[in-house]
């Protein structure tokens, strides 16, 4: 039976069944009637339907309503006019499996005020690809807490380019098995300020590689806690070149666990100040 949005009571379209309306007839269905609709009845809406929905009237969907959109229907969503306007509220309300049934188009649509609002179980439900796709101003938008749902493969997967823009409180929030996946040649484009960020129990996810990979100046930054957290395998993977480049606060602070895990040619390579700042509690045997 058709529909005429235009003239049918609000109230009577729980009466109707969705599954047989067309683009041209919902194309002027409201906000307002979109909020009467049963779960049902939106799952019901076909694809080229909902594709024709005004962006103002998909505002009108409820979290319920949102949950229940399967994935021919999220992937007709225009990714500007439709995908991007949908509220806070609503984009919060996709479940982990709706997220992975975006399109690439309508992540890169993704707004920062929608990638603010993402949880962890969305983020994580997100595939490589569509982390690719994120804009780096919406993955610096993400919060602390959804940034925490990136798994190993997603953290691999971040360009050069996105890892630059993670903001300092995403990464102190990062675990050790995700900065263990950090790409080297993304590691090094963190600034001072971002690897101080990072808290001491997640700097010891480093990997060996990952610690010979870092910049003089980036190993200069870290923290005195940062660098005394380090395992005695990642002491040994240190250059000459970054431990010259330790202030002699930084050096005092290892311990002799530390110092005697270090490769001969690197003690060989220190300065006679950073010698003489090896405190001597901490000397080794």
């Amino acid at each position: 039976m058709a529909i005429d949005f235009t003239t049918v009571k609000t109230a009577d379209l729980k009466k109707y069944s969705f599954s047989t309306v067309t683009a041209t007839e919902i194309a002027d269905i409201t906000s307002a009637q979109i909020k009467v609709l049963s779960t049902a009845q939106v799952a019901a809406i076909t694809s080229e339907a909902i594709a024709a929905i005004d962006s103002s009237a998909l505002q009108g969907l409820n979290v319920d309503q949102m949950f229940a959109l399967i994935e021919a229907q999220i992937q007709a969503l225009d990714p500007d006019t439709q995908f991007a306007t949908l509220g806070t509220t609503q984009v919060k309300a996709l479940g982990s499996a709706q997220m992975a049934m975006l399109t690439t188009d309508q992540v890169v649509a993704l707004t920062t005020a929608q990638a603010k609002v993402l949880t962890a179980n969305q983020v994580a439900g997100l595939d490589t690809e569509q982390i690719q796709a994120i804009e780096t101003s919406d993955l610096a938008a993400i919060s602390a807490v959804g940034i925490k749902g990136l798994t190993t493969a997603q953290m691999e997967a971040l360009t050069s380019d996105q890892v630059a823009s993670l903001a300092t409180a995403q990464l102190a929030a990062l675990s050790s098995k995700q900065v263990s996946a950090i790409e080297t040649e993304d590691l090094i484009e963190l600034s001072s300020a971002q690897l101080r960020a990072i808290s001491n129990s997640a700097i010891t996810g480093l990997t060996t590689e990952q610690v010979a990979s870092l910049e003089t100046d980036q190993v200069a930054a870290l923290t005195v806690l940062q660098l005394n957290a380090l395992t005695t395998n990642q002491m040994s993977a240190l250059t000459s070149e970054q431990v010259q480049s330790l202030s002699t606060l930084q050096i005092a602070a290892f311990s002799s666990a530390q110092l005697g895990a270090m490769d001969a040619e690197d003690i060989a390579a220190l300065s006679s100040a950073q010698v003489k700042a090896i405190n001597n509690t901490a000397m080794w045997v």
